[in-house]
């Protein structure tokens, strides 16, 4: 059961990216930090502890900076190769 419901928040990896890059491509700051923000405790809580850990690296970036930095996208740019990688990886 754990992991069925594992395979489904996974599933929603390709939408979460495109929001993501979206919002990185506008600079909108607020639906950065609130995606991330949601995203770090949620891939936290199925498990994906090394991308929960990411996000909330770059939350803390984005609190301290309060601007998307270059150092914040190359983050951010980490964060969706993450969860293309974990979305390859369960689709096997």
């Amino acid at each position: 059961m754990i992991e069925e419901l594992k395979k489904k928040y996974v599933a929603t990896f390709e939408d979460k990216t495109k929001r993501l890059s979206h919002a990185l491509e506008v600079s909108d700051l607020q639906v950065l930090s609130t995606l991330i923000h949601q995203l770090a405790g949620s891939s936290g809580s199925y498990g994906f502890i090394t991308l929960s850990e990411q996000c909330l690296k770059v939350e803390q970036i984005l609190l301290e900076s309060m601007k998307i930095t270059a150092h914040c996208s190359e983050q951010l740019e980490k964060i969706i190769k993450m969860m293309e990688q974990i979305r390859l990886e369960n689709n096997k």
